[in-house]
């Protein structure tokens, strides 16, 4: 119940889009709050994932990484561009793109 819990509130925060319609929906960019978190949010199920199948001895950590990124990428893409690695996200703050 938790887990559902923080998953309505993640994807409000992330999502304010999905109230929006016509010009405005077709305008609208992500602040950077809304960015950033996204980003963090990526790169902690990203790190939690593998670290859990070290921890855990698994033969899979490939796979499981590789969903995990896939899915994270697929649900925060748009928001914030799924870079999950924190250096190339500066970087490209820092370009101003």
């Amino acid at each position: 119940m938790a887990g559902a819990a923080a998953s309505v509130a993640f994807y409000v925060l992330l999502r304010p889009d999905e109230k929006k319609s016509g010009d405005e929906f077709d305008n609208y960019k992500p602040s950077l709050m809304t960015r950033c978190f996204s980003e963090f949010l990526g790169v902690f199920v990203l790190v939690l994932t593998v670290g859990l199948n070290v921890v855990m001895g698994s033969t899979a950590v490939a796979w499981s990484a590789a969903a995990s990124l896939m899915f994270m990428t697929y649900a925060l893409g748009n928001v914030s561009g799924a870079h999950f690695n924190p250096a190339v996200t500066l970087a490209v703050a820092a370009s101003g793109r």
